[in-house]
């Protein structure tokens, strides 16, 4: 792309979602005409367009999803927003610290419940049978510490983990990796995103995954529908997003049970699917919240 009229807001997608009809993922569309509708203009621009970023325009990163695989140019893109006086939300400090899931461990050490985790450092010679016998556990997940949509994420039990195994080693000799714990919370009763917009629990949607998989992704045959804010999952929502430094324009907090109660699997301040289908209301308050930016 060159140069294009000036505009108010800028939605940030990459390059499969700049197919989509709207020029964006559905959801986000909801946004746009709420915006619209405020008598601003908006565009969907690919995150990775060199010639289409400067100041006078809020850019919100939405369906950015094939970052991970480009994670270097990725930050190079936000260094020259910074360095153009471009705003951004979230923040561009924001969004760095969110690349690299050792986020978690800090979450943790702030006092938020979290999915027990290890993170192995790129380059360790510790066998994924090491690191899970030193935690006592049997099933494990294994991911790259950045990655989304479940990028080269897999589960193996502990016996008999040749391919894992082997997995493990590949990932570890490229890149920093978490282990967790499987939870079999997440097959029997699936995972459970809140969305907040502006800090403020909106919705919460429950995401199951299809039969004879565990992995809740829409890519991977997963399914998912809204369901009753309750006291348990406001309680983890406000744990989580309180440890923050300041409340995000958007954020997803995932959860599942593990012992018994809710745990934080991710927070996801970068592009998550934040469900606007099933809460057309939360994207009319996410396009108040980036009007008012623009004042």
């Amino acid at each position: 792309m060159g140069r294009t009229a000036p505009v108010d807001v800028v939605v940030a997608v990459d390059e499969l979602s700049s197919g989509f009809r709207h020029g964006m993922w559905d959801g986000d569309h909801l946004v746009r005409l709420g915006l619209e509708a405020r008598g601003l203009t908006v565009a969907a621009r690919r995150w990775d367009d060199r010639g289409a970023w400067e100041a006078g325009a809020v850019v919100v990163l939405r369906s950015t999803w094939d970052y991970a695989g480009r994670v270097d140019e990725f930050r190079a893109w936000l260094d020259r927003l910074d360095a153009a006086g471009v705003v951004v939300r979230n923040p561009t400090d924001l969004v760095r610290w969110n690349l690299h899931k050792a986020y978690l461990l800090e979450l943790e050490r702030r006092g938020v419940p979290v999915v027990p985790t290890r993170l192995v450092e790129r380059g360790s010679d510790l066998s994924l049978h090491e690191v899970a016998a030193a935690a006592g556990w049997d099933d494990v997940v294994v991911k790259p510490a950045v990655a989304a949509t479940a990028r080269l994420t897999i589960h193996q039990a502990r016996e008999g983990t040749t391919v894992t195994a082997r997995h493990f080693v590949d990932l570890v000799g490229a890149e920093d990796v978490l282990v967790q714990p499987f939870l079999s919370a997440v097959v029997a009763e699936g995972e459970v995103s809140i969305v907040a917009i502006g800090g403020e629990p909106t919705h919460a949607v429950r995401k199951r995954a299809q039969p004879g998989d565990w992995r809740v992704q829409i890519n991977f045959g997963g399914t998912d529908e809204r369901i009753p804010l309750d006291d348990e999952l406001l309680a983890v929502a406000f744990r989580a997003l309180g440890a923050l430094d300041a409340p995000p324009a958007y954020a997803r907090v995932d959860v599942a049970r593990h012992e018994g109660r809710y745990h934080l699997m991710e927070l996801e301040l970068i592009e998550p699917e934040l469900f606007f289908d099933h809460a057309p209301e939360a994207a009319r308050r996410l396009a108040a919240l980036l009007a008012a930016e623009i004042g």
